[in-house]
């Protein structure tokens, strides 16, 4: 085979993933379908992942390694956006794997340009198999983006994974669609819709042949991100929304509110979480020209949503608004700590 040649390029970033990297790589060159060449982008992992990816490249011709210092996940998938060779492009993380039939699921002599190709895939709980479950499970259907019941019915602006997905190379370039660097949290979301808003069609495939490794302890509730973070990703995720709720013919829809509450909204809401005395007036600037999608689309769930949200009406200034959303995170923070200290204490 000629590499030139290759229809697809599977692309899959590497950070100190030697304990996973080579299920992943042998279960991509395990596969049935033939024409592809493997991209391994090697983001400065400290650990053998760089000397594992050379390994397979000496093994299969159809494996290509790039090195570089560690820049992050983005930048890695983006180098390999800018050296695939293939027509159709997709991703693989390094710690997960796939069946033999993943790629061939595809199809991709029958590919379209415009339609958007997206499998479901399998949560595989490290340690813990018996939680393994289908994320989205799809049965096999083409309907066009405009088709908002279908967007809907089967969560197409919740699914942000990046990968078990098919994309079109030329249409990343034509439009310069690249993971944002410039964020941490929720670029995979938003990458996807970027590409989202120039597609014409959605093509769902019955496979679950990707396995998402989920590791023990894995949350991004867990992790704690700056409001200027959280505000980055806010901006990025509305802007696409603003173009799919009209592309999708989702106006007045229940799911816009809950996809806007989710992947928009709710992260300016984070950002005022983490409100201080350095960034107060940044943050309550940012919220307050998003007030009008609050009112339009927030689906408050917890009081103290509901308190920052009347806070965010009233026509006080910065400093006196920092005040009283500063105390009702206080207020709110101390209200946790007891309840759960109640519980531990509760008499059995």
């Amino acid at each position: 085979m000629n590499i030139n040649s290759s229809s697809l390029s599977v692309i899959v970033p590497v950070y100190k993933a030697e304990k996973y990297l080579r299920r992943c790589v042998d279960s991509i060159l395990a596969q049935t379908y033939r024409n592809f060449e493997l991209i391994l982008i090697d983001d400065g992992s400290p650990d053998n992942s760089g000397s594992i990816c050379d390994e397979y490249m000496q093994k299969d011709k159809r494996v290509k390694v790039f090195h570089q210092e560690n820049q992050g996940v983005s930048s890695s998938r983006n180098l390999g956006i800018e050296q695939a060779q293939g027509e159709w492009i997709t991703f693989i993380d390094s710690d997960d794997w796939v069946d033999a039939d993943f790629l061939e699921k595809f199809q991709i002599e029958n590919a379209e340009p415009d339609t958007f190709t997206i499998q479901g895939f399998t949560f595989n709980f490290e340690n813990h198999p018996d939680k393994d479950f289908l994320f989205s499970y799809y049965k096999g259907c083409k309907f066009p983006i405009s088709s908002d019941k279908e967007i809907a019915q089967y969560d197409i602006l919740r699914n942000g994974y990046p990968f078990a997905k098919l994309y079109h190379k030329a249409k990343l370039q034509q439009y310069h669609i690249r993971f944002n660097t410039a964020i941490s949290i929720h670029e995979d979301h938003a990458f996807v819709w970027e590409y989202l808003c120039h597609t014409e069609n959605i093509k769902l495939v019955q496979s679950s042949s990707y396995h998402y490794e989920k590791k023990e302890g894995e949350s991004l509730s867990n992790k704690n991100y700056p409001s200027a973070t959280w505000l980055a990703a806010s901006e990025s995720l509305l802007a696409s929304l603003s173009i799919l709720q009209a592309k999708c013919h989702l106006e007045g829809t229940h799911y816009l509110k809950e996809t806007y509450t989710s992947y928009g909204l709710e992260q300016t809401m984070k950002a005022i979480y983490c409100i201080n005395r350095t960034n107060y007036q940044q943050v309550v600037s940012s919220a307050r020209g998003k007030y009008l999608l609050f009112s339009q689309f927030f689906l408050t769930k917890t009081p103290k949503q509901k308190i920052v949200l009347y806070l965010l009406k009233q026509k006080w200034s910065n400093r006196l608004l920092f005040f009283f959303i500063h105390l009702s995170n206080i207020l709110s923070t101390n209200l946790r700590i007891g309840s759960h200290n109640t519980e531990k204490t509760r008499p059995l």
